[in-house]
C-alpha cells in the first residue's frame, strides 16, 4: 500500500497558516503546511521596511521530509485512503 504524508487536521485547523523549513537540495526553503500558498508579512522596524513574502504550499516531497528527518508533530504517514499508519 502506497505511504501517503499530511498535516494532522487538529493542527491545521489550529495553525491553518502555519509555516516552517524544509532542505531541498542543500537550500533551506520555508513551506506553508497547509499546502497552499500563503502570504507572510513582516511588519517595518527599525532595521527596514514593510517585507512581504509569499510562501508556497508543502508538496508530498516536502511532508515526507518533515516527518522522516525532522519527526515533525504536525505530520502525520496515512495510507492510501487516509486512515493514520502510525499512533500519535
Amino acid at each position: 500500500m502506497a505511504k501517503k504524508y499530511q498535516v494532522k487536521a487538529d493542527k491545521l485547523a489550529r495553525y491553518p497558516d502555519a509555516v516552517t523549513l524544509v532542505v531541498r537540495g542543500t537550500e533551506k526553503v520555508a513551506v506553508a503546511l497547509s499546502g497552499k500558498s500563503v502570504t507572510v508579512t513582516k511588519k517595518a522596524s527599525k532595521a527596514g521596511p514593510e517585507i512581504t513574502k509569499s510562501v508556497p504550499g508543502a508538496t508530498q516531497a516536502d511532508l515526507k521530509y518533515l516527518f522522516e528527518n525532522e519527526k515533525h508533530p504536525f505530520v502525520e504517514e496515512v495510507d492510501e485512503a487516509g486512515s493514520a499508519m502510525t499512533k500519535t
